[in-house]
């Protein structure tokens, strides 16, 4: 015949709990250690043999035996622990038993397991250990070792002793709480931290989402006209023989194809956000489909690129060649004669360096770039808030800069975007 447990019998438990307990357990001994002392040494107080030979015992061989296998014990239920915490309590009920009951001042450290386990407990367990020690709170009331049968030397010391040791004890579980308290609270801040940043994340990856929705619903409407203007343009070509009206038309016809090649790349990119990952490619491969939607866009502009020596294979998403080209974009508007692509690799990482000799921007322009969208009418703003979220989708930084005659834009990445991703 099986005994089945209850579910939260066998919830596994998570390593800081289990220190929180071990903490309890070190701080009881610690306890228990020094209120004999003081009873013998200071007070003269004769307590019976058991504190010296049972109970201190079995607390110390508990706490001893807690923090050697603890270790080997990744994770422990819920039952098990309680378990524990039952043994300490029994031991602790006997010391306070024969050291006179709910009159000696060490009655109070009975709080100090429920704090405890309201904090590393499920809700049965936490009212299963609270009704155990209520239990033995109120048994301590009427059953124990009388104080006064154990030799005091005087009244006044016995009154000095209550009181002392209810200082004492006030102190000490002051100082257990804060030991439970503060580690609580730094957990709680980095959990605070990252539900923040894994909301911020998921915003941008909306944000980035719908872009990528809106680019494709856009590239699918401009297509009907592109193709309408196509036929019209072939249509000219037979009924204006004129050279001029030809020369007019090649112009036309070159445009018309750039808008499409473009109109094609948004749908490619588009889709290709549709299908979130990383993916692993060569950088100077990466850098190449980046000059060519550039040039594509610019045709006028060299583009000059300095690329590391060494050759690095990058694993990344869709979204950092659009981070890249916007930058590259920016910088052509203010910089019609000169841009140039630099990248460089070091201890830290991944720098992309889009450099211009544009007029460039005042030191307060260039502190909010990136930060949040911008209202102008040259359309500045916007792409860079969007290549701030996608460099921060990286954990990197975009940085700005200007010299005497040029303007600089960085972003920073870390090894990761160099790093293969791995798969468990």
């Amino acid at each position: 015949m099986s005994i089945s447990l209850p579910g939260w019998w066998r919830t596994p438990m998570q390593a800081h709990q289990l220190q929180f307990f071990a903490h309890y357990m070190l701080f009881l001994s610690c306890v228990l250690v020094l209120a004999l002392s003081w009873f013998h040494w200071v007070y003269h107080i004769h307590l019976p043999d058991r504190m010296y030979l049972l109970w201190l015992p079995l607390q110390l061989i508990g706490t001893f035996l807690l923090y050697l296998v603890l270790p080997r014990f990744k994770s422990l239920s819920q039952g098990q622990v309680l378990a524990l915490f039952v043994f300490s309590l029994l031991v602790l009920a006997g010391y306070l038993y024969d050291s006179g009951g709910a009159i000696n001042p060490l009655i109070h450290i009975l709080i100090a397991p429920i704090a405890i386990g309201l904090v590393i407990f499920s809700r049965q367990p936490a009212f299963i250990l609270i009704l155990l020690t209520t239990a033995i709170y109120f048994l301590l009331n009427r059953f124990y070792v009388p104080i006064m049968s154990m030799k005091i030397p005087s009244l006044n010391a016995f009154f000095d002793w209550h009181l002392s040791g209810s200082a004492a004890v006030f102190l000490g579980i002051s100082v257990l709480v804060m030991m439970i308290v503060f580690p609580l609270r730094q957990k709680l801040d980095a959990q605070q931290q990252d539900l923040l940043k894994n909301q911020k994340q998921a915003l941008q990856h909306e944000y980035l989402l719908a872009l990528a929705t809106f680019a494709a619903s856009s590239a699918h409407r401009l297509g009907t006209p592109l193709n309408t203007l196509s036929l019209i343009e072939s249509s000219l070509r037979q009924t204006c023989p004129s050279s001029q009206a030809q020369q007019d038309l090649d112009i036309m016809a070159d445009q018309l194809n750039v808008c499409q090649k473009a109109l094609s790349n948004i749908r490619r990119k588009a889709d290709q956000s549709a299908r979130p990952g990383r993916f692993s490619c060569a950088l100077s491969d990466f850098i190449a489909e980046v000059k060519e939607e550039f040039t594509l866009l610019h045709p006028m502009h060299e583009l000059p690129i300095t690329l590391p020596d060494t050759p690095i294979t990058l694993h990344i998403d869709n979204s950092l060649s659009l981070a890249v080209l916007n930058l590259l974009e920016n910088a052509a508007r203010y910089s019609p004669d000169y841009v140039a692509l630099r990248c460089e690799s070091n201890d830290d990482g991944l720098v992309f360096q889009v450099i211009d000799h544009g007029q460039g921007l005042r030191d307060t322009e260039l502190s909010q770039l990136g930060k949040r969208p911008l209202d102008q009418s040259d359309g500045e703003g916007i792409g860079l808030y969007l290549t701030q979220m996608i460099v921060e989708r990286y954990q990197g930084q975009l940085h700005f800069e200007r010299a005497e005659n040029e303007t600089r834009a960085e972003i920073r990445l870390s090894k990761s975007v160099m790093e293969a991703p791995t798969h468990e």
